[in-house]
């Protein structure tokens, strides 16, 4: 890997302090939830609770994968855009900026949310990775 793409993965994986007071510190590899716990760098981060499109709260959670980490500040914007689209909470997914695409794990009443940032077609595992899940963790 080159310089300036070791810079740019570095940029995408350090996040300043967020909603919910989530802070990274990817360099050192571990985080600091909302609580003020610390979690490895390999648990998923909680961002915070989100106000979803149906009315309820959720947890929003940037989870570890092969892509990095995406920071809380940039988690947060990626469900506030998902949550201006018009219509109802579907399985299909929706197509949001930078590549972000998010789609609901069931067409319950209440669903969790799943987002992954690439192209259309990448392997999921291989992109930045947010989810949300009903409910606010403690």
């Amino acid at each position: 890997m080159n310089v300036m793409a070791s810079i740019s993965k570095a940029r995408r994986l350090v996040m300043g302090i967020a909603a919910g007071g989530a802070v990274m510190l990817a360099v050192c590899g571990t985080a600091e939830s909302a609580s003020g716990a610390e979690v490895r760098s390999s648990d998923p981060v909680p961002c915070g609770p989100v106000a979803m499109k149906n009315g309820s709260t959720h947890t929003l959670f940037a989870i570890p994968g092969a892509g990095g980490l995406v920071g809380c500040e940039e988690a947060i914007g990626v469900i506030a855009e998902y949550n201006a689209v018009p219509g109802l909470i579907t399985t299909e997914p929706v197509a949001l900026s930078d590549q972000w695409r998010c789609a609901a794990r069931s067409n319950g009443s209440n669903p969790g949310v799943n987002c992954v940032q690439g192209p259309e077609g990448s392997d999921p595992a291989h992109g930045l990775y947010l989810e949300t899940e009903p409910g606010v963790a403690p």
